[in-house]
């Protein structure tokens, strides 16, 4: 009889053991929840009496694929953080708790799903008049290595133009420079990390600017000095203008002022011109692969008379 109650206090102790310690609560990343970032903490509740946790990451419900995360966290660390996970695909997670003797039930098996794309920030989808030097920009991942990108004049970013790179960590966007005036660009961007490179962005566009402005002298302007400033607006991205300056329309008569002027210099000041004598202007912007349409032609003319005073 005494070896019967023995064995009943036996087994009661190890059923007493066997659950000594309880399970977390799973706290973050809430189940279901999507577009996750490739690096990502899980967080579980903390239990009295712990010496740490397990825990248990996979692209398996059973956890039992080759990429299983398996774990443990010191005493009262009931979170830890993982990354390099892959884009777009669905993570399980799970967590127990350890005490001195023993280790709790896991938790609930909960899910969540990593973002896919990058999102594009700018210049937005469609527009129109944009400089021939600016910058892409896209919405950043955390957890990435950095990011590639594509700029063509084809959708399918197949011409012998495309520019292709990669940017550094972090860095979500890119400068480009020297596109052609008044040209459709296609772009698009995706993200990496040390094992995946996310979908691409949506594919947007914008067009370059055609044209630049003449400022002064007014359209049809008189009674203007012999020597005068001819100012026009400039574009982003400039490496200079070219200008003309006629008595003809045409722009090919014998007295035709044509020049070129350095980076961002929008004016041209000339002189010695004829009294009473209507003149036609015009301007070009240029950069290292291209040249934008003239400027409208624009004329004024000079002054005829002197006065008293």
């Amino acid at each position: 009889m005494r070896n019967v109650v023995l064995f009943v206090l036996v087994m009661l102790l190890n059923v007493s053991v066997a659950f000594s310690i309880s399970s977390p609560v799973n706290v973050s990343p809430t189940n279901g929840a999507t577009g996750m970032s490739v690096s990502v903490t899980l967080d579980w509740s903390t239990v009295t009496g712990n010496v740490g946790y397990l825990y248990q990451l996979d692209t398996s419900s059973s956890f039992n694929s080759p990429i299983l995360v398996n774990g443990v966290t010191g005493t009262n660390s009931s979170d830890i953080y993982v990354s390099n996970l892959y884009f777009s695909t669905k993570y399980y997670w799970r967590a127990a708790t350890k005490s001195a003797v023993d280790t709790s039930a896991w938790s609930a098996t909960w899910n969540f799903t990593t973002v896919g794309n990058v999102t594009n920030v700018s210049p937005t989808s469609g527009s129109t008049g944009q400089a021939v030097t600016l910058t892409l920009d896209w919405s950043g991942i955390t957890g990435n290595t950095g990011y590639l990108y594509q700029l063509d004049t084809s959708s399918s970013f197949n011409s012998p133009i495309l520019v292709n790179g990669v940017t550094g960590a972090n860095s979500s966007d890119i400068y480009v420079s020297n596109l052609y005036f008044n040209t459709k660009y296609y772009w698009r961007a995706a993200a990496k990390n040390a094992v995946d490179t996310s979908d691409w962005s949506a594919t947007w566009n914008f067009t370059t600017s055609s044209l630049i402005y003449g400022v002064s002298p007014s359209n049809g302007a008189t009674g203007q000095a012999v020597a005068v400033a001819i100012d026009w607006s400039t574009i982003t991205g400039n490496t200079g203008f070219l200008y003309q300056l006629d008595t003809s329309s045409n722009f090919n008569s014998a007295l035709l002022v044509n020049g070129t002027t350095i980076a961002n210099s929008s004016d041209i000041y000339v002189s010695n011109l004829y009294f009473n004598t209507k003149y036609y202007w015009r301007a070009a912007a240029k950069n290292a692969v291209d040249t934008s349409d003239w400027s409208a032609t624009w004329n004024f003319t000079t002054s005829s008379l002197i006065y008293g005073v």
